[in-house]
């Protein structure tokens, strides 16, 4: 990248038009019949619901009823379009686990002449298998997503793996030890993490069918079309699947089989192969007017995005130029926001400093006791990229400040009751079984367990108790038997064994009593007006949650937790009865918890709120097209924002790149895209970053501040750190 340059003039932004509202105006003058054939495609429902507004504004102008055209999201879109239901993540996984399993069966009666098969169906473990599906899967997903040849792409990546492979017996690699002095430590992990999942027996003991082949690059392209066959013949299909029927079904259609006259794609950033070729083909198909059947608009009016250097601008003025704009609405931008970077050594208070900003944005007024109108407040969005910062801000907004609008929801693996779910598994996984028959935890679990506030807070006197007596006793292990005694017995729910060996449905039934004991002791500490709330259905839609009572959404969110992951447990007994159960095998205790918890980690409970209505407070995909006057980021650390975090693939990154898989450039390119846009068309923007070299990202302000200082130097962009004395 070119330093010491800047892009666009000295100006500030003075009062850019959004983004949503010029595609609106573009087509609020259009005849009321056309509207109503026409169909806008977003990335998500919240631009969707904004265009939405904008449109009913410039309407009510125009005419005494407004006509609001369809809208809908691309997922929707596509969905609409492919045969088949959606198959949840779980599911995937075991169809997938049946899918290896027959290929490898296949393989060991074709080099053993049938007799091997049995064996070797026992050796293929499920409970190693769910750790590395996940890996698979995304490869599938990214093969169908940018219309990558299957058998090309897993064809390379077995002659890529057997050029690497090692082929040496274990007597060969010890001389060449001894004799180089070679360190194999990375040899394992690479052998490890490309061998099959096969039990490895004692030396010599291993079947003839089982050594004949042990690497999983020579079956991916067998298990892709296994997979694929199972999910079509069961009505399912991944999200990937989906993308390749509707190309499917646009190339054997005309405009005659779609239910609408014009599609217009609105705010897009990364295409995948698979959306490129959805555009396409609606670009070039004709309606009966003889006009192309889809309209683009992309964002791209930032003059970061005319700087050819930069990661995001290469991939967005080409979907420009491919995908062209009927109307020409979108004004592009000379100059930057007025942009402040705040260095604060801490967490926390950079929640406080955005609570004071948001003040200051709009004072309260002590002679009318009044606010600015709502309307005013929904021009500033606070937009998160750490979702651990949600109930801090929150907090930390004044109490005159109101309405709040929160996106995001509120993770439940941050309530306090998911400590203490994980302590217990901990607690239950690093048991040992004693000589003399009986059951031992070690001692760091169980303080871990009995020190945590939600037990203390029901049962402090018994946890106390307890915790003296292992202290006194000097314990190392804690046998299981000391809570079967009665000054003890509260607790012995949590204390009842589950042994490494023990039966899936020994754990299922294990995880309803203790799940039911904690939701007891949850229920007993919530008012009346909490307990009504916990026993609201929650969706996407709305949520029970009232962002002005934030101290108590944590004891709120336990009960909820606790009911969300005692229905992921039912959920994988069934999904294990209905796939597992005929193969002959079962869930292990470790794979039922960490099943469990993979299910219930990236859920949420969602606030209440108006998305048109107060002061915004979201995430960055929310915030994706939409346009505020003032925005508050904090957290802009580099590795939170961009985040580091990148899906492992056993796909080499030379092979994806050759097939035009998905690579790091692609997710550096999106929050590159991401952070840009977002402050484009604002008036101030406030940048907050944690200083603290111990804390996440070093106390490292993220690429793209220094690339506002060094490289971009907009106008009015000045630099502060506050010290940590916040009261």
């Amino acid at each position: 990248m070119a330093h010491d340059r800047q892009t666009g003039d000295s100006g500030i932004n003075s009062n850019p038009e959004p983004f949503l509202q010029a595609i609106a105006r573009a087509y609020a003058g259009e005849p009321p019949e056309r509207l109503l054939d026409y169909c806008f495609v977003f990335p998500n429902k919240r631009s969707a619901t904004f265009f939405s507004h904008y449109m009913a504004g410039f309407q009510r102008k125009l005419a005494p009823t407004s006509i609001q055209p369809e809208t809908t999201t691309i997922t929707e879109f596509v969905d609409g379009l492919a045969p088949g239901i959606p198959a949840e993540r779980l599911e995937q996984i075991l169809i997938l686990y049946r899918a290896y399993r027959r290929v490898l069966i296949r393989h060991s009666e074709a080099l053993n002449k049938g007799e091997a098969s049995d064996e070797i169906a026992a050796e293929i473990d499920i409970n190693r298998f769910v750790y590395w599906a996940d890996v698979l899967l995304s490869d599938f997903n990214d093969v169908d997503m940018y219309l990558a040849d299957p058998r090309e792409v897993f064809r390379n990546v077995e002659l890529l793996k057997e050029i690497s492979a090692n082929y040496l017996q274990p007597e060969d690699w010890q001389a060449a030890e001894r004799f180089l002095n070679l360190d194999r430590s990375s040899q394992r992990h690479v052998a490890e993490f490309w061998n099959h999942i096969i039990h490895n027996g004692a030396e010599g003991t291993r079947s003839k069918a089982v050594s004949g082949f042990t690497r999983i690059w020579q079956v991916m392209n067998e298990v892709y079309g296994e997979f694929h066959n199972e999910l079509e013949s069961r009505g399912l299909r991944t999200s990937s699947m989906a993308y390749v029927s509707a190309i499917k079904c646009l190339e054997a259609a005309d405009h005659a089989r779609l239910p609408h006259s014009r599609y217009i794609f609105v705010g897009f950033t990364m295409l995948s192969k698979a959306e490129e070729r959805i555009f396409a083909l609606l670009r070039d198909m004709r309606g009966t007017d003889g006009e192309s059947m889809a309209d683009f608009y992309w964002d791209a009016a930032s003059p970061v995005f005319r700087d050819g250097d930069n990661s995001a601008a290469g991939f967005m003025n080409k979907y420009v130029r491919e995908f062209p704009s009927r109307y020409d609405c979108v004004g592009q931008l000379d100059s930057f926001p007025e942009i402040h970077i705040i260095g604060v050594p801490s967490r926390a208070a950079q929640a406080q400093i955005a609570g004071r900003l948001v003040e200051a944005e709009h004072p309260f007024d002590l002679e009318t006791d009044s606010l600015h109108a709502a309307e005013a407040l929904r021009h500033t969005a606070v937009i998160l990229p750490d979702e651990k910062l949600v109930l801090p801000v929150v907090s930390a907004i004044p109490d005159e400040i109101k309405p709040l609008n929160i996106t995001m929801g509120y993770p439940l693996r941050n309530s306090p009751v998911w400590g203490l779910t994980r302590s217990i598994v901990s607690l239950q996984l690093r048991g040992r079984r004693e000589r003399e028959g009986g059951y031992a935890f070690f001692n760091e679990d169980v303080r871990s367990v009995l020190s945590h506030p939600v037990l203390r807070d029901s049962m402090g006197d018994v946890c106390s108790l307890a915790m003296r007596y292992i202290n006194e006793s000097h314990l190392i292990m804690i046998r299981a038997s000391l809570f079967a005694q009665p000054e003890f017995e509260d607790l012995r729910p949590v204390f009842t064994p589950v042994p490494a060996d023990s039966r899936a449905g020994a754990v299922f039934a294990y995880l309803r009593d203790i799940l039911s004991w904690l939701d007891r002791l949850v229920s007993s500490k919530l008012t009346d007006m909490e307990t009504n709330e916990t026993e609201c259905e929650f969706d996407d839609d709305g949520a029970p949650l009232s962002a002005s009572a934030s101290g108590s959404v944590p004891r709120i969110v336990d009960r909820v937790f606790l009911r969300r992951y005692a229905a992921a447990a039912d959920h994988i007994e069934e999904l294990a009865a209905k796939y597992l159960d005929a193969a002959g095998q079962a869930l292990i205790p470790s794979t039922v918890f960490s099943l469990i918890e993979r299910l219930v980690s990236g859920e949420t409970v969602n606030f209440e709120g108006r998305p048109l209505r107060g002061l915004q407070i979201m995430g960055v995909l929310e915030a994706r097209s939409l346009d505020f006057r003032t925005v508050i980021l904090p957290s802009m650390n580099e590795k939170v924002f961009p985040r580091t975090r990148f899906q492992p693939s056993f796909i080499p990154e030379q092979l994806r790149r050759a097939y035009g898989l998905s690579t790091i450039e692609h997710q550096e390119g999106i929050f590159a895209y991401y952070f840009y846009r977002m402050i484009s068309r604002a008036r101030k923007v406030f940048l907050l970053y944690d200083t603290r070299p111990g804390s996440r990202g070093g106390g490292q302000m993220s690429r793209y501040l220094h690339q506002l200082q060094r490289v971009y130097r907009p106008a009015g962009l000045t630099r502060d750190l506050i010290p940590f004395n916040i009261p």
